[in-house]
């Protein structure tokens, strides 16, 4: 049942419904709390208090949905329309600042936007994580060059709102090569002067993103938008629910020996239904790329951390996986040290993917979840902004029974 709902043209406004069973985000995430699924936390509340305001902003800015009405045309004289100035073209703007949430792994980021994400009493939006939507932005502006031979991001951003879109939740917003951070304001101009809300979570506070990276002078024009466009909320929580109120799962062995090898092998088994894994190919941004050890059927790959680690892959590949197996294996995790750091952040951004789409993980490894950093390089990463700590924590969390209950999320291609 639907209320309170005007149908208006799509590049006009925001598609504005009220669901009864849509509520402010601070009264859901309470109803969530008094059925035992979460925990009351301060921080918490108060970064829903930004949340509320922006729902409040959607249906009192948006909910008529209604095209500005023409004034009535005055008769003029030569003199008078001579003189006269042109109207300015009503912008598509919303008025309706997003919300920038940062605070350290495990504080409930991703929780809360998942749970506003629901709530927001909008048709036209879009949850996605930050990763992936760069990695379809880039296929769009491949396809477009293709086409006529030129780039134009505007033209990109504004084809995106067009085709539904103009609520945009950005999951771990951080660029890591000069690529994206270039395209990144003219991406986001876009989106905005289209009338698109943004809403993002970080690690970072706007100031410290990309902060150490090649030419971050050309990225600091969007750090400057994001401020403008977006009230920025600090979590400032120090507790790790990754890491806190879990239950342990046995998908992750340790230390690395012939009985942990013998263990996945049978927990395999079980998945395949006794059959055995093969290779097979699978398709990486329209390129066949062959997984030695698998079932497409079941859902199901199995790697040595090298072939994940130190292999020249990255995010295409692993959005790739995500999208073909349910479940993904990782044998012989090393402790990770300062010489082989680069291992960590492509180890990271796999991670940060299966986590994005509950895609299920059973690992072998050489040292406990929380143990698989060598403390000198942790330091390294803080220092450098290399976050590598969220390793440890993404790992603990994925071996737990909450996460292993959860249900899988297909990633889900865009039309480009």
């Amino acid at each position: 049942m639907i209320i309170g709902y005007k149908a208006c043209k799509p590049r006009k406004a925001l598609n504005v419904i009220q669901n009864v069973f849509l509520t402010r985000p601070s009264v859901a995430y309470e109803r969530i709390v008094s059925e035992g699924r979460a925990h009351s936390d301060p921080r918490q509340l108060s970064a829903l208090s930004e949340f509320d305001r922006l729902w409040s902003g959607i249906l009192e800015h948006h909910a008529e949905g209604e095209e500005a009405q023409p004034e009535l045309e005055e008769k003029q004289t030569f003199w008078s329309s001579l003189f006269a100035r042109k109207p300015e073209e009503k912008s598509k703007r919303s008025p309706v600042r997003g919300v920038f949430l940062y605070g350290d792994g495990g504080c409930g980021k991703t929780f809360l936007m998942d749970l506003v994400y629901e709530q927001m009493p909008v048709k036209e939006k879009r949850r996605i994580h930050f990763h992936g939507f760069m990695l379809e932005v880039h296929e769009r502006l491949h396809k477009q060059r293709q086409a006529t031979g030129e780039v134009d991001v505007a033209k990109v951003a504004q084809t995106i709102v067009d085709e539904g879109a103009r609520l945009f939740c950005f999951d771990e917003m951080n660029p890591t090569d000069i690529g994206d951070a270039v395209i990144l304001k003219m991406l986001f101009q876009g989106l905005i002067d289209n009338g698109a809300i943004l809403v993002t979570t970080g690690k970072l506070p706007p100031d410290e993103v990309y902060k150490n990276g090649y030419r971050r002078d050309l990225f600091v024009p969007c750090i400057e938008l994001m401020k403008q466009v977006c009230v920025v909320h600090n979590m400032g929580s120090d507790l790790n629910y990754r890491v806190s109120f879990r239950t342990e799962a046995d998908n992750y062995l340790f230390p690395v020996t012939e009985t942990t090898d013998a263990e996945i092998d049978k927990k395999i088994a079980v998945l395949s239904n006794g059959n055995p894994l093969g290779s097979a190919e699978i398709m990486v941004q329209n390129r066949k790329v062959v997984i030695s050890k698998c079932s497409l059927e079941h859902k199901v790959a199995d790697f040595d951390f090298l072939d994940l680690a130190d292999q020249n892959v990255g995010a295409a590949y692993f959005y790739a996986l995500a999208s073909n197996f349910e479940t993904v294996v990782i044998r012989n995790i090393p402790i990770l040290q300062a010489e082989n750091r680069h291992w960590g952040k492509r180890f990271l951004t796999l991670l940060d993917v299966l986590y994005d789409h509950k895609v299920k993980t059973i690992c072998s490894a050489e040292a406990a979840p929380l143990e698989v950093i060598e403390k000198n390089l942790l330091r390294q990463s803080i220092d450098q902004e290399y976050r590598l700590e969220d390793i440890t924590t993404r790992l603990s969390d994925m071996s737990s029974l909450v996460y292993q209950e959860c249900s899988y999320r297909k990633p889900i291609p865009k039309a480009a």
